[in-house]
């Protein structure tokens, strides 16, 4: 979920790891990444999807608003009916800055004074099975604070599903 290079960096990432799918989840028609990311991403089998506004995660996977777009291709709006995808595993790759929407909409998840995710010593979340890394939970510092915090991540989950 996120429209700039490292969302596109994730999906590349993950369809080069095996998954099967991977579709990245734009809020409007507006791309971040960069052109040349963005046709990489495409060519090596991601979807892209616009006009999709998360609004929660549970079992099943993102609930999305679907985003009603004037002439000019801007947000004018959102539809009533919730859109649900399937997912087995999802992505947030979104902004440097904490979004408090999926806090504020998905129980169980807790943030700090900061609005930065709550994470234990293997990056699992409030929420059991929910893993978080990078500037969601540490705020804005390096790629390789971002990497360091995946990768201690990875390991809880690996943990955790008994890998």
């Amino acid at each position: 979920i996120g429209a700039g290079n490292v969302a596109m960096d994730v999906a590349r990432t993950a369809l080069r790891s095996g998954a099967r799918k991977v579709t990245v989840y734009a809020r409007s028609r507006h791309i971040s990444a960069i052109d040349d990311e963005v046709e990489l991403t495409e060519l090596d089998g991601a979807e892209i999807v616009c006009g999709k506004a998360i609004c929660a995660i549970d079992d099943k996977g993102p609930v999305f608003e679907t985003a009603i777009f004037d002439e000019d291709n801007n947000v004018v709006g959102y539809e009533e009916e919730l859109d649900h995808a399937s997912a087995d595993t999802v992505v947030i790759a979104a902004s440097q800055v904490p979004k408090d929407k999926l806090v504020l909409t998905t129980g169980g998840l807790e943030t700090d004074h900061r609005g930065l995710l709550s994470v234990d010593e293997h990056g699992m979340t409030t929420v059991p099975g929910v893993f978080a890394a990078g500037d969601v939970v540490n705020g804005p510092l390096t790629v390789v604070h971002a990497v360091a915090g995946a990768n201690l991540a990875v390991e809880g989950m690996t943990s955790y599903l008994g890998l």
